[in-house]
């Protein structure tokens, strides 16, 4: 944070119209993990972007920590579509994100992540909307 209450993220924003923020892009594309690993954000952004049930992700490293956090929100129409196909969700009641559907979203991959070589989701925490 500085001194006058920011919190920089290493991002660059524009400010829109309508007093909200855009991200628009990185300052830098890659950091150091803690544990010396060089980090490509953007590779990691790519994949997830392709995923069907992903509208929008971002990715951030901290070099005083080993592990990369990744912020994902999921596409409404594709995850109501899957829940339906799962018999998770009829459709009639307001859809809420409910944590017992934590363990359906750890077993879901997307396609696209397979063949790239990124380890695989270690930690999922769904905060309900």
């Amino acid at each position: 944070m500085t001194a006058d209450g920011w919190l920089c993220t290493g991002d660059v924003g524009r400010w829109n119209p309508n007093g909200t923020l855009s991200i628009i892009d990185r300052k830098k594309n890659m950091f150091k993990l803690s544990q010396g690993e060089y980090v490509a954000a953007e590779k990691i952004e790519q994949v997830y972007a392709k995923a069907n049930l992903v509208a929008q992700n971002w990715v951030y490293g901290n070099s005083y920590k080993p592990f990369v956090l990744a912020v994902i929100v999921p596409n409404a129409q594709r995850v109501y579509e899957w829940l339906k196909a799962q018999d998770k969700w009829e459709g009639k009641e307001p859809f809420s994100m409910k944590p017992e559907w934590t363990a359906e979203f750890k077993v879901w991959r997307s396609p696209a992540s397979t063949p790239t070589g990124l380890r695989l989701l270690t930690c999922l925490t769904v905060v309900p909307g």
